[in-house]
Parts: structure tokens; C-alpha cells; sequence
């Protein structure tokens, strides 16, 4: 590609191709292909070898394909000598650097922008898809078992540090403050499914089977990401169907469900994580040092803290978007219905001639992006104070999904100082001007009596829940007076509990047909503590948790509970 290269000349390793035209004249005599092909393929497995050494993992991944796809195209052994040398290198560098399978390293800013003294390391996750491909491209033609060891051994590495089982995604890296998404799932398969069906490992066999559910309709349909997933797809879906247990299309409605269901949120809010509590999970950086921060926060417990200068990008921080099937991206929006966003923002630091950050809505359907709402400018002459940034808009028609953005409004490089709390879009005629608050009843919080268990879903084997005939129970402390929702998170369908609050009944006996969010009642509360209790009749839902807000979003009032999924 040629922003990777020179004019007439590119030692690019990472980014650097021939297999496709191998393919093209294989399938229809294109001799000018072929010969295009051989020629790269030449440099990269002949004076491209010498001295072998690399750093990341595409490196050796692409090339490796590459020489693979040129014997397989020509049965020339010299291709295959190559790939050796390369196999031989990754093999090497795992060995020397924990045995992981991989050439083990700190994540370099852009994988991991955690600060420089607290960088994870690993390696991006499709960087060791590419590896593991053009590895197992290598074992099918040598049986080399040093090799199946070591594709073995980094889907296992990255089954434990980037799958994510509540959303069915992987992570971008092996740093846990990158987003995990579904659409990760094509490119990483084949060399997953190979190491499951190898190490016959069940879990890893689970894994691949979910995220191919999770990950079905994510398919893109044009470019870069069109291009190296359909790449791969044939071949991770060949590797899948090859593992034995539960076939694949048994489980592909009820993953689907879960996914796509409204309880696969967190919380009950059009913005995902929309005030830091709890992590920064679900706002990517863009290449700023990002972290949880509890010394200066808006309100409650933390924000999120945005640190370091960069350059040449038009956003610091989004929320997650093109991913077609994450629980995450904005879906919930009602075309034509008004809403107001607001964000709060607090800037100590910033470059000098820079224009103020802004937060934005972008308006999008299934082909991107198409039109925005941006709310005002940060006044940086008034540094170290929280401002409210905030903005009314309509819905328009043609709007299927979402994502909010935190404006560099300059691609300068821009060294900052700031902090970002309290996020909400919510319906214009019942927003107002406070903050708002989202209280989280946890599972494992819960004091469990007569028969209440906590047990995870079968589907969500991380996820904490209650199940069982009996009764949890809460002691919460409200932070402000007012009228506050109870909202329940059902992990599956089912009896909903009934619910006293101070010893109140403030529910009335419903069935919920699937996982959801259900609002059990709304109620007046006191700036104070307050015991709540939820009795779980015999066939009661799944309880994820309870959450308590002032938030008047409307837009997870579930409109299937009580009736059949279609």
C-alpha cells in the first residue's frame, strides 16, 4: 500500500501482499498476475530472509502467507524454505520471551496507551491471527509439531487476555483497557479452531463457536476491513465446523439473542459507561493516555482522564461503532424523537491556539456515517473548572446506530490535560439540568436468604447472577433526593422478582419472555440509605442486577417482555 512505501520501493514487512494474486490467476490464467506475485514473493523469501529477525507479529504473519501461498501456487520448495526460516524465527523469539507462543513485547502507544511505566504486554490480536494463519498454512504442508505448539499457545493467550465472554468479542490488544468487539472474531478463527481441534481444549472449542455467533451479521462490506475478513472467513468457518460438541448453527439464535437483546448492556442507558464508576471500559482513545482517575471527578466516585499529546487525530476519545453487533454501539435512538446530549469536561491543560473540545453525536445507518450534532466548545480561558457542554437534536429518519466522540477540533499534535464525566442523551422533554446517577446492585453484593444462589448463566459463565426460589437483598445509599426507576437486568426470561424498597412493595408480579432490561417500578427516595429486596418466585428469571437511576431514559422499557421472541 502506498502510504507504507517510497516511490518504487517499500521494506514495509507488515503491510505487504501477494497471495490474492496468486489466487487470480490460479482461478483465471492471469499470467501478469503471476508473475507480479513471484516477483514480491522472490524478494521477501529470498534477500527479505537474510538475517531474519522482527518485531510484531504481521511481520512474519503476512510474509509467512505469503511464501506459503507462492509454494502452494508453484511447488517450489524454495517458498517453503522460506517459510521455514520465518516459522523458525517466531519460534525462537516465543522460547526467549515466555513461551507464549509469540514474540512476547510491550504494547507499543496505539495497542496500549497506558502510561509509559505501566504498559501491558503482548500483542494486537490480529497481528497473531495473521501469525497463526500463515503458521498453520506451514503445519498442514510440514507437520512441524513445534509449530502447532506454538499456534496452540497463543490462542490460548489470547482466549485469556482478550476474549471477553459478557459481550462475546475479543479485545483489539492484549492491554484490558482496549474494546472488545464481535467483528474481531473472523480474522482470529482459523487459528483458533485449529489449536481447539489440535489441544482438543473444549474451552478454546467454546470460544470459537460463540464468537462465530456473536460475530455472524458483522461482516463489513467494503475496504480494508471487507477485504482481510473475507480473507479469512471461509476458512475459520471450514476450522469451526471441523470441532466437535454442540454444531454451530444450534447455538447461533441464542447467542444472537443474547447479544442483540437489551440485556447485554451493563446499564440501562443510551451512553455505554456514561460515568466512570466502575471502569473506562467502552470509550477507546485515539492515542491519548487514558486511565480511571478518583482524585478529580464531576461527581461520584471517578472520571476518565485524558493525558499526553498526539497528533492527526479529529477525536481523544469515541464510544464503540462499525462493529455491527456490539451491545455497545448506540442503537437505542428513536428516529424523529428529540434529545438532549450533555457531557461535562474539565481541561487543565492544553496546547496554546487550539480550539476547545466539543463532545459529538453521529448520526449513521448500515452504509456510516452521514450527518452529526455537536455541542459547544470547552472556553479555554477558563482552565481548571467543569463546564457543561451540551446540545439538543432530532433523530433523523434514517438513523439505525450511533456513536459519541470527544472533538480535537484541530489535527495538530495536542498535548492535554483533562478530565470527561458525567455523559447522558436522554429525551429532550424530560431532560433537565442535574447529573445523574446509575446505583448498581450487584449480584455479588446481594445478601442471599432462603434458597437464592449465585450461579452464572450457562451462556455467560463469567457473568455473576442470582438464580433460584428465595430472596436478595441491598443496602444502597442515594446520593441526591428524588424520583429514582429500579430497573432489573433479566439474564433470561422468566418470573420477574418482586421488589420492596424500605419495605414497600413497589412491583407487581410480570413474566419476561427473554434476557432484558425490565423497569420494576418508579419511586420517590430520600438522601439517605435505604434497604432493597427482590423475592424470586419459583421459575424466576436470571437476575444480572438491579440498577437504581434518575435517569429518565424511557428507551429500554422492553416492548417484547410478557410475549414470544420471534
Amino acid at each position: 500500500m502506498k502510504v507504507y512505501a517510497s516511490p518504487g520501493w517499500s521494506d514495509n514487512r507488515g503491510h505487504v501482499w501477494s497471495q490474492g494474486m496468486f489466487e487470480h490467476y490460479l482461478l483465471g490464467g492471469d499470467r501478469r498476475s503471476f508473475d507480479t506475485a513471484k516477483i514480491i514473493s522472490d524478494v521477501y523469501g529470498g534477500p527479505g530472509t537474510t538475517n531474519y529477525s522482527f518485531f510484531n507479529a504481521r511481520e512474519p504473519g503476512w510474509i509467512g502467507k505469503m511464501q506459503m501461498a507462492a509454494y502452494l501456487a508453484t511447488e517450489d520448495l524454495f517458498y517453503l524454505n522460506a517459510a521455514k526460516i520465518l516459522m523458525d524465527a517466531v519460534h525462537e523469539k516465543s522460547l526467549a520471551t515466555g513461551n507464549h507462543g509469540f514474540h512476547y513485547h510491550k504494547l507499543p502507544t496505539g495497542h496500549c496507551n497506558c502510561p509509559d511505566d505501566q504498559k501491558h504486554g503482548g500483542e494486537a490480536g490480529f497481528m497473531l491471527a495473521v501469525e497463526m494463519t500463515a503458521q498453520r498454512m506451514y503445519y498442514e504442508e510440514t507437520r512441524d509439531e513445534r509449530i502447532a505448539e506454538d499456534i496452540v499457545q497463543t490462542a490460548r493467550f489470547i482466549a485469556d487476555t482478550m476474549w471477553v465472554p459478557a459481550e462475546k468479542g475479543f479485545r483489539y490488544t492484549s492491554c484490558p483497557h482496549t474494546s472488545a468487539s464481535v467483528g474481531r472474531a473472523w480474522i482470529q478463527l482459523q487459528g483458533m479452531a485449529f489449536a481447539a481441534r489440535h489441544a482438543n481444549d473444549e474451552k478454546l472449542a467454546d470460544i470459537c463457536r460463540q464468537s462465530l455467533a456473536a460475530g455472524w451479521s458483522s461482516l463489513p462490506t467494503a475496504g480494508k476491513a471487507a477485504g482481510y475478513i473475507l480473507c479469512a472467513s471461509a476458512q475459520a468457518m471450514d476450522e469451526v465446523g471441523r470441532l466437535p460438541g454442540e454444531r454451530f448453527n444450534e447455538m447461533l439464535d441464542r447467542i444472537r439473542a443474547l447479544i442483540d437483546g437489551p440485556a447485554a448492556r451493563r446499564l440501562p442507558t443510551a451512553v455505554p459507561n456514561p460515568d466512570f464508576e466502575t471502569d473506562i471500559e467502552r470509550w477507546p482513545s485515539r492515542g491519548w493516555n487514558v486511565q480511571r482517575c478518583t482524585e478529580v471527578k464531576h461527581s461520584g466516585a471517578a472520571s476518565l482522564k485524558i493525558l499526553g499529546a498526539h497528533a492527526g487525530q479529529g477525536e481523544f476519545v469515541n464510544t464503540t461503532y462499525d462493529t455491527a453487533s456490539s451491545p455497545y454501539e448506540i442503537k437505542w435512538l428513536v428516529p424523529g424523537e428529540k434529545y438532549r446530549l450533555t457531557a461535562w469536561l474539565r481541561v487543565d491543560r492544553f496546547s496554546d491556539g487550539a480550539a476547545g473540545p466539543s463532545v459529538r453525536i453521529q448520526f449513521r445507518d448500515a452504509g456510516g456515517s452521514r450527518a452529526s450534532a455537536t455541542t459547544n466548545r470547552y472556553d479555554l480561558t477558563q482552565l481548571k473548572s467543569w463546564q457543561r457542554l451540551s446540545a439538543d437534536f432530532t433523530v433523523p429518519e434514517y438513523n439505525t446506530r450511533n456513536y459519541l466522540a470527544l472533538n480535537t477540533g484541530s489535527r495538530d499534535e495536542i498535548d492535554t490535560e483533562m478530565y470527561f464525566d458525567d455523559i447522558s442523551v436522554v429525551p429532550l422533554d424530560a431532560a433537565g439540568e442535574e447529573t445523574y446517577s446509575y446505583l448498581q446492585l450487584l449480584p455479588e453484593d446481594a445478601k442471599l436468604t432462603d434458597g437464592a444462589r449465585l450461579q452464572p448463566p450457562e451462556d455467560l459463565p463469567q457473568q455473576a447472577a442470582i438464580q433460584n426460589q428465595g430472596t436478595a437483598s441491598w443496602q444502597v445509599r442515594v446520593p441526591a433526593a428524588g424520583k429514582y426507576r429500579v430497573w432489573l437486568r433479566a439474564l433470561s426470561g422468566g418470573s420477574a422478582p418482586r421488589l420492596a424498597v424500605g419495605g414497600e412493595e413497589v412491583s407487581a408480579p410480570t413474566d419476561i419472555a427473554d434476557a432484558t432490561w425490565l423497569l420494576l417500578g418508579k419511586i420517590d427516595l430520600t438522601a439517605e440509605d435505604h434497604p432493597i429486596t427482590i423475592k424470586l418466585d419459583k421459575g424466576a428469571a436470571i437476575v444480572g442486577c438491579l440498577v437504581l437511576t434518575d435517569d429518565p431514559t424511557e428507551l429500554h422499557q422492553p416492548a417484547h417482555a410478557g410475549s414470544s421472541r420471534k
